[in-house]
């Protein structure tokens, strides 16, 4: 019983109101930091988002001009191909 009145006593009641006090600010510091956290990884996925999709676009525009250099390089092998067919048959 005597520790429930040194409680009551100032003392108590002011260590008790700092205690309170210190786990509101820890568990606002806590949200604050979870919200800081969550932003944080929102960014970066968005980031790895916009990264993913230039390096598709490039791909893609790389694979179209390879693809191109090929026909071309084919139609160029096949011009050569029917002139000497042409100055074999003369």
């Amino acid at each position: 019983m005597e520790q429930f009145w040194n409680f009551l006593n100032p003392a108590g009641f002011l260590i008790t109101a700092i205690g309170l006090f210190y786990g509101y600010l820890s568990f606002k510091s806590s949200k604050e930091t979870n919200q800081m956290i969550e932003e944080s990884r929102n960014q970066l996925n968005r980031s790895i988002e916009e990264s993913r999709n230039q390096l598709n676009r490039s791909i893609e525009e790389s694979r179209n001009q390879l693809n191109r250099s090929i026909e071309e390089s084919r139609r160029s092998t096949q011009d050569i191909l029917t002139a000497w067919h042409s100055r074999w048959e003369q």
